[in-house]
């Protein structure tokens, strides 16, 4: 039913869950939708456009690796700097 790159999105929902140990009700928080509205998705009963939907979780996923990566490059600059 859905495409390949949002099967992928789901499953990293469901691991950002388990991994953090929290509700589908705080993950909805995470994405700006609701628990319930997150369920449908997984479920695939989803009444509106679940594209959207999607969209709000790509964009929680590239904010988090944006942020890692912008981290570990200070990390490597303040580490060079230090050794100079």
């Amino acid at each position: 039913m859905y495409t390949q790159e949002q099967n992928e999105l789901l499953a990293k929902v469901e691991q950002l869950q388990k991994e953090r140990s929290i509700s589908q009700n705080e993950v909805g928080k995470l994405i700006g939708i609701s628990g319930t509205a997150l369920s449908q998705i997984k479920n695939g009963k989803y009444a509106a456009d679940p594209q959207k939907v999607f969209d709000k979780i790509a964009l929680l996923f590239f904010q988090a690796v944006s942020y890692a990566y912008r981290s570990s490059s200070r990390c490597y600059i303040r580490h060079r700097s230090r050794s100079r």
